[in-house]
């Protein structure tokens, strides 16, 4: 017998690589803000100041550091282009997320909750961190109504240990 889905409404929805970068650099943003803000600072502090060429150099790259945080996103979005470039609803499970295309091609798959190790809320997105530098999007619309987006957090929230909720700063 196989498991039927929770009732949480949803729609398909096709996910860009480039929007995928875009918002797993926003969180990285979002997350690592000090760092953004204390790497450039370094920079610009130890071109001013130093003449020596070694602290020059550590300088400049500590200055365009923050600059690379989209680049790298996007290099690591490759496989979800060759996943997500296609239309597929997502299914919510007790114990897992699958993936169906449309017209049930062998391309949908299965999330099990179990491997995500957090996950982060945003207005646009969550983001299901699964290993280091390894997410999965999965964007607001894919959500019917603001009803089955509350379900969906409160599923997650008793199926992974850490859920970080919408900022206050997002909400203004």
């Amino acid at each position: 017998m196989s498991p039927t889905p929770l009732p949480i409404e949803m729609r398909p929805f096709v996910l860009t690589r480039w929007r995928a970068a875009w918002l797993a650099s926003l969180q990285y943003w979002r997350r690592w803000w000090f760092v953004m803000v204390a790497y450039p600072v370094f920079g610009v502090l130890g071109l001013s100041f130093s003449q020596d060429p070694y602290v020059r150099g550590v300088a400049i790259v500590a200055l365009l550091w923050p600059l690379s945080v989209p680049l790298r996103s996007l290099m690591r979005s490759a496989a979800m282009r060759r996943r997500f470039g296609e239309r597929h609803t997502p299914f919510v499970y007790e114990d897992f997320l699958a993936m169906e295309t449309e017209g049930g091609q062998s391309k949908g798959f299965k999330l099990p909750f179990a491997a995500v190790r957090d996950v982060d809320c945003t207005r646009e997105a969550y983001l299901l961190h699964l290993g280091r530098y390894t997410y999965m999007v999965l964007p607001a619309e894919a959500f019917a109504d603001q009803k089955a987006r509350a379900a969906f957090e409160k599923h997650l929230r008793k199926k992974v240990g850490i859920v970080r909720p919408i900022q206050r700063s997002e909400r203004l």
